[in-house]
């Protein structure tokens, strides 16, 4: 059975009628794209098994990004597909790497090998003294999302909330956490 072409795995493309425009220069992103992902993949997960599942996220977010703007060229399209490709690439290689908080009711198990024991354990005590004053949902909500690189989607299906929801809890979190350890503030 022969391979593909590139532009096959496009079939996730919902794209909105008043957007026409999008298909042609997402599946030439794709075709432009394609050989770059596979090194990608092939340096960052050992193989190239998973290029067309992780294209295909990647292409859902380009088509979700740009049916919100006006009609942009191949490049930019380009740049924005290699942008989610990346960031799905980085996502599943963190995946196995999930922080776990101790005690916490959704607590996922450890696979992080630290070149220092030590090290180890003062980052755990150091997140200890950070999350000390936090709610242990909002401690999970924090971890999932900036520990392991988790989707709000899943943060908000794992805290059976809003996507919203819990993204404005761990904003306003961060900036108390921030405030207490004499960080300043980044969005002003």
């Amino acid at each position: 059975m022969a391979a593909p072409f590139p532009s096959d795995h496009c079939w996730v493309m919902k794209i909105p009628s008043q957007q026409p425009w999008i298909g042609p220069v997402v599946r030439t992103a794709v075709e432009l794209n394609w050989q770059e992902a596979t090194r990608t993949a092939i340096a960052q997960q050992g193989d190239d098994a998973l290029v067309s599942e992780m294209m295909e996220q990647a292409i859902d977010r380009t088509v979700n990004r740009l049916a919100d703007g006006g009609p942009i060229g191949v490049e930019d399209t380009r740049a924005i597909l290699s942008h989610f490709y990346s960031l799905e690439v980085r996502r599943r290689r963190d995946a196995s790497k999930r922080l776990s908080y101790p005690g916490s009711a959704l607590e996922s198990t450890p696979d992080i090998t630290a070149a220092n024991d030590f090290a180890h354990v003062e980052a755990e005590l150091d997140l200890e003294a950070m999350l000390r004053d936090t709610r242990p949902e909002l401690r999970v909500a924090l971890l999932m999302r900036y520990g392991s690189c988790a989707r709000w989607s899943e943060v908000a299906d794992r805290m059976a909330t809003t996507e919203d929801a819990v993204r404005k809890s761990c904003r306003r979190e961060l900036k108390r956490i921030r405030q207490r350890l004499g960080i300043p503030d980044r969005s002003t």
